[in-house]
């Protein structure tokens, strides 16, 4: 991501300090573990000391709970104001995207849990090494710019794109992922689920990405939601016609977190 000149009117910060204002960028929502994993870096210390340098500079804002229990999780980081700063002199910063951040303090645990969620996932398959199997995953924040072969799914609601290559074969397989949200009436969430199978009768993917429509991956915040869009995806698939090369799998974040995103990309 190319800079404009307006961040030297910002505080000093470093390139690696950079390089979080950006993972902050795609997830929105990181705690300090994942930052140093996104980071490669060995150092928690060096980790902690850019971070509180940069909350300090109002690059970034900090979530810490000092309550027993409580206060042996991570701290959680977003965007600050002179990071809302430096993301605007972004060249390919969409508008769209910079005005979301502006809410960010408002944003619920559960939403921020989501965004820390996704980031796992994606370190689960960041530079995966299978032998013959690679991944690359694709943020929603990634389907804003033009340029993206996913740019077409800016409006949707998928948080993630996954791509998994044979490398032996040549072949792909893709995997569109949504975190449906437990505060979601049941009513939008059935419209969420009958999109995708109207996504599915456009050939939309056919004619954007050329290849076989995706598997479709949605993850519930708790397990009785699961259960119900479970039942819910069933009977849409039951009232349909010619689906039978749609694969959607409905899981639950509880299950992610305990055994990674794996188990669900066995196409």
């Amino acid at each position: 991501m190319r800079i404009d000149q307006p961040t030297k009117t910002l505080p000093k910060i470093s390139n690696k300090q950079e390089e979080i204002l950006k993972f902050i960028y795609h997830f929105r929502f990181l705690n300090r573990i994942q930052i140093q994993a996104l980071l490669n870096h060995k150092d928690p210390k060096t980790i902690n000391l850019w971070l509180k340098d940069l909350n300090e500079k109002d690059y970034l804002n900090r979530i810490y709970s000092t309550k027993f229990g409580e206060n042996t999780k991570p701290a959680v980081y977003y965007i600050g104001v002179n990071g809302i700063k430096y993301l605007k002199a972004m060249v390919d910063c969409p508008k769209e995207h910079i005005a979301k951040l502006h809410r960010e303090k408002d944003r619920s645990d559960g939403f921020s849990a989501n965004c820390q969620l996704l980031a796992d996932i994606y370190l689960e398959l960041r530079n995966k090494d299978e032998g013959k199997i690679s991944y690359k995953v694709v943020t929603s924040t990634g389907f804003l710019h033009p340029g993206s072969p996913y740019h077409f799914l800016k409006d949707s609601h998928v948080s993630l794109v996954i791509e998994r290559a044979h490398t032996t074969s040549k072949k792909k397989n893709y995997f569109l992922l949504e975190i449906i949200s437990s505060s979601l009436p049941g009513y939008s969430i059935r419209k969420r689920i009958k999109d995708y199978l109207d996504f599915y009768y456009s050939n939309d993917w056919e004619d954007n990405v050329g290849k076989d429509f995706p598997a479709i991956i949605l993850i519930c915040e708790t397990l009785p939601l699961m259960l119900s869009v479970r039942k819910m995806v069933a009977r849409l698939l039951e009232e349909s016609d010619d689906l039978e090369n749609l694969n959607i799998a409905v899981t639950s974040a509880k299950d992610i977190r305990e055994h990674g995103i794996k188990s669900e990309l066995a196409v």
